[in-house]
């Protein structure tokens, strides 16, 4: 038996002269948890895909188990035990959780396909893993953490693997299945099994892993053991900047200022029960809960998405009826959403046509774009939010995750709005990324604009909101300020009270 389950030495890899991976080494020990840390383009997801057999490396050595390897597929990959989970989930919508999760070998070797055996075996998956989702329901019915959920059970317990690669696997779970899923997590290491955590949520790393490696630039840079080094250590060697300088000053909430926003008693059956909450001129105030408390469902009824059966909207001291998105638009409300890849950017388009797709009318005239126009305003958009990009005319899928979060954010920015929602604003970017999107949250605060900010970071909340409410079950369990936001007092809130019938 090898000393490593994973052996990497001298890795290399280029795309078209840009230097993905330079010279990277890891070592990772078989039955441990061994975390990668970076900014997005560091080099970390190239090298697993490179072990996933998804990339052909340019040049090193790759040892599984001891055995040279050099994986031409993700086949052959497989069939040497390892599976990874991709933070893009690749599941089929329209099938069934137990067709997605047998989807390789649905008829078991036959011409036919034992539904009932099929539902059964993914049922007890499911079940081993702690989950109670019905092996019937379609997938596309699903919430992303739950579809998330069916893809890991995929992995470990149809695929049987012994390396098991995750790639931000917490980016769409909230504290609850977090705890859940990292439960599994150590006991399958008890069992042997070897796992690679990629995240940028650093705090998991301190609660789960047993070793540190660091990307910066396509080169490993550190390797750190996390029961002595800590957070600072972490980020100095991944940016440069310490923990501290994450978060931004606060801006100067004024109490008195305008109430922007007010909600009172929106209520969608069965969903939402008499939601308040207000949001002043230069607030920025957080709106807390586990996945499934209604959080996204306030902020989509506000914005005119989903309909409701009661309850008003004031927008600067007016009553208005929002029953459609430009009619938030048009009483100077932007929305960036969680889902930025299928709802909040077009990734086939241009970064240029992204940034000024919200404000035609400046652009254009009689329905014809100013091409010079667009491009004037696309421009000092860029520099307002710091986007790193080759070229405006690039399409917007050539950019990392924070940056093409930075577009979406300046897309709303071209509309002047006065109201400025944003529903997981830092989900799977990088700490850099991150402190660039909290810089330009203060700032628009600083300016006067109100921001409502949806997290499931409590860190988050926290060190960037000025308050918060939190939500459960689709109703407002209460209110925090300044001092009074700590971890514990928001989950104390969070967590669904046993109901008395």
């Amino acid at each position: 038996m090898s000393d490593y389950a994973i052996r990497i030495e001298g890795v290399g890899k280029t795309f078209g002269g840009v230097h993905a991976l330079r010279d990277v080494d890891l070592h990772v020990r078989p039955g441990t948890i061994h975390a990668l840390v970076g900014e997005n383009g560091a080099g970390k997801s190239t090298l697993m895909n490179i072990l996933a057999g998804i990339l052909r490396r340019d040049k090193g050595t790759i040892e599984v188990f001891g055995d040279p390897v050099d994986f031409a597929s993700p086949v052959e990959s497989q069939k040497r035990g390892i599976a990874i989970i991709h933070q893009e989930l690749a599941l089929a919508p329209d099938l069934s959780v137990a067709e997605n999760m047998f989807l390789g070998d649905l008829g078991n070797g036959s011409l036919f396909v034992d539904w009932k055996t099929m539902n059964r075996k993914a049922g007890s998956a499911l079940s081993a893993f702690g989950f109670n989702i019905s092996p019937t329901t379609l997938c596309g019915d699903l919430s992303v953490a739950y579809q998330q959920i069916v893809e890991i059970t995929k992995a470990l317990v149809i695929q049987d693997c012994r390396v098991l690669i995750l790639d931000e696997p917490t980016a769409v779970l909230a504290d609850p299945e977090t705890e859940v899923l990292f439960d599994n997590l150590r006991k399958l290491k008890e069992s042997g099994i070897t796992i690679i955590y990629i995240s940028h949520r650093l705090e998991e790393i301190f609660r789960i892993a047993d070793a540190i490696t660091v990307f910066k630039d396509g080169r490993t840079v550190a390797d750190l053991d996390p029961r002595s080094c800590t957070e600072d250590d972490i980020i100095t060697n991944m940016v440069g900047r310490k923990l501290e300088a994450l978060f931004p000053a606060k801006p100067e909430g004024d109490t008195e200022g305008q109430v922007l926003l007010k909600v009172d008693n929106l209520t969608r059956n069965g969903v939402l029960d008499n939601v308040s909450l207000s949001l002043r001129a230069g607030e920025i105030v957080g709106l807390s809960g586990l996945i499934g408390s209604g959080r996204s469902e306030v902020v989509r009824a506000i914005f005119g998405i989903d309909p409701l059966d009661s309850g008003t909207i004031e927008v600067a001291g007016k009553r208005r009826l929002i029953r459609k998105p430009s009619d938030a638009m048009r009483v100077g409300i932007g929305l960036v959403p969680e889902d930025r890849k299928r709802q909040g950017g077009i990734l086939p388009m241009s970064i240029c046509e992204n940034m000024t797709m919200t404000n035609l009318e400046a652009i254009s005239r009689f329905g014809i774009t100013n091409a010079r126009a667009e491009r004037r305003i696309a421009q000092a958009s860029q520099e307002r939010v710091r986007i790193k990009l080759g070229a405006l005319n690039d399409a917007l899928s050539s950019l990392s995750g924070g940056n093409q979060q930075k577009v979406i954010v300046a897309k709303w920015l071209n509309t002047d709005c006065k109201i400025l929602i944003l529903d997981e604003p830092t989900r799977g970017v990088d700490v850099g990324a991150k402190a660039e999107i909290y810089s330009i949250i203060a700032a628009l605060a600083s300016a006067g604009v109100g921001v409502l900010v949806i997290s499931s970071e409590l860190v988050e909340v926290i060190g960037l909101c000025h308050r918060t409410y939190v939500m459960s079950e689709g109703v407002v369990a209460g209110e925090l300020k300044g001092r009074e936001m700590t971890e514990e007092a928001i989950m104390r809130l969070a967590i669904p009270k046993r109901r008395v019938h």
